[in-house]
């Protein structure tokens, strides 16, 4: 069970509010995720950005 503090953020949320109605062909959010991860969690110890299997996204504290 996830917490409230550890809010989740579905794929298909992600894409809505980033391309709305123009999604693009390929898995972008793949490749965003990734360079997200190597500025944010690879620098430091403890990894924030968090996935979670066949639901989605979320940030730990």
């Amino acid at each position: 069970m996830i917490e409230k503090s550890q809010a989740l953020a579905t794929r298909q949320e992600i894409e809505h509010v980033l391309w709305a109605d123009d999604m693009p062909d390929q898995d972008i959010l793949r490749k965003h995720i990734y360079q997200l991860r190597s500025k944010v969690d690879k620098p430091f110890a403890q990894e924030l950005i968090q996935t979670v299997p066949k639901l989605g996204y979320r940030i730990s504290a």
